[in-house]
């Protein structure tokens, strides 16, 4: 929030992965931990006030959230046992990511593209920089959920890939399914400037 208020960004963004869906995950887990109601609550709640943190801090900015492979647990799960119900999932999932003042990219394969060389999305490959290689542009991702920023000249045009981090506590209930409490996730968050990206490592 105060880079926010401080850089004044043209775009906000979190792309993607804003709620773990714990409770939805196929991992082992417990619903002592995080009952399905309470982290729907929980983060819807913490969602809005997130936005309407940046709204005060930036009132001009334009806001997106995109959807991550963890926010859409509950689609995939409805998808495999009981594809019937995809309609009302999906209108239920619609309202709980819709916010006033930012656009929502619900299918988490779509990308929002800042301009003709720049494509932001949650991403779905390991490697840092393999999403930069794949679609030839600059790429800002956050599938890994570690931070970094590549560059590399590829047929004499410098590209780069940002990925943004975890912008998330990682002794967070909806975290506690990991198999160690020891994680590689960074905690931090991306930028970018006249300059180019950067990844802000928070400690």
């Amino acid at each position: 929030m105060e880079y926010v208020g401080d850089e004044k960004p043209e775009y906000v963004i979190i792309n993607g992965d804003g709620w773990d869906m714990y409770s939805h995950s196929r991992f082992p887990r417990s619903h002592n931990v995080f009952s399905p109601r309470e982290e729907q609550s929980t983060s819807r709640t913490l969602n809005e006030q997130f936005w309407l943190e940046v709204k005060r801090k930036h009132r001009s900015a334009k806001c997106y959230q995109l959807l991550g492979n963890h926010d859409v647990r509950p689609l995939k799960k409805i998808l495999d046992s009981y594809p019937e119900a995809e309609d009302w999932v999906k209108e239920k999932m619609r309202e709980l990511f819709s916010f006033n003042g930012v656009t929502t990219i619900h299918d988490p394969r779509e990308e929002l593209f800042l301009n003709k060389n720049t494509a932001v999305f949650h991403g779905y490959r390991s490697k840092l920089g393999d999403h930069r290689d794949y679609i030839l542009m600059n790429s800002i991702n956050g599938h890994t959920h570690i931070g970094g920023v590549v560059v590399r000249q590829i047929r004499g045009v410098v590209l780069w890939e940002l990925n943004s981090g975890m912008a998330a506590d990682p002794n967070a209930k909806g975290l506690t399914y990991t198999a160690q409490k020891i994680s590689n996730a960074t905690s931090g968050f991306g930028g970018v400037n006249k300059y180019g990206p950067q990844f802000i490592a928070v400690s």
